[in-house]
């Protein structure tokens, strides 16, 4: 997994390698690389649908992140993750309900702990993969070219295919 961060300042694009290591003995627990530390994540609940097709696809998600040293809680995230760049008043009300039912909201997970990342007209690369471009360090990496990124969400792709 790579992210992507955008300086609005200069307007400069930036690439971070998140490095993904999981057992399948622990379906939901998954480990992200990134600044030389190890983010241990949890998938607390998922959302489903069904395609058109009739297959079954994750719709929403509850993920938490929580990383602990000597006994203390050094880092917590959690995200709200939803396949569609745009969800209804009522479906984020739900996540934030069953937030509350996990007990995440004490740690972050409720509406005065969270804000809302705007995803309108944000550019992301066309691929993340390394053969497109090429290794990278945990740490933010050089630039990329303008050519490489596309508006999100990118027509190309149905995500709901």
């Amino acid at each position: 997994l790579r992210s992507v961060a955008v300086d609005a300042a200069v307007g400069n694009v930036y690439t971070l390698n998140m490095t993904i290591g999981f057992d399948k003995a622990k379906p939901g627990e998954f480990t992200e690389r990134g600044f030389a530390i190890n983010f241990p994540n949890v998938v607390l609940y998922v959302w489903k649908k069904t395609s058109p097709k009739g297959e079954m696809y994750y719709d929403r998600s509850l993920q938490m992140q929580c990383v602990e040293s000597g006994g203390r809680i050094l880092f917590t995230g959690i995200n709200f993750l939803a396949r569609s760049n745009k969800i209804s008043d009522a479906e984020l009300n739900e996540m934030f309900t069953k937030a509350a039912e996990l007990g995440i909201d004490a740690y972050g997970g409720d509406r005065a702990g969270m804000y809302m990342v705007q995803h309108s007209g944000c550019k992301y690369p066309l691929s993340t993969d390394a053969s497109v471009l090429g290794d990278r360090s945990d740490f933010p990496g050089p630039l990329l070219n303008p050519g490489e990124l596309y508006t999100y969400p990118d027509p190309r792709v149905d995500v709901y295919a």
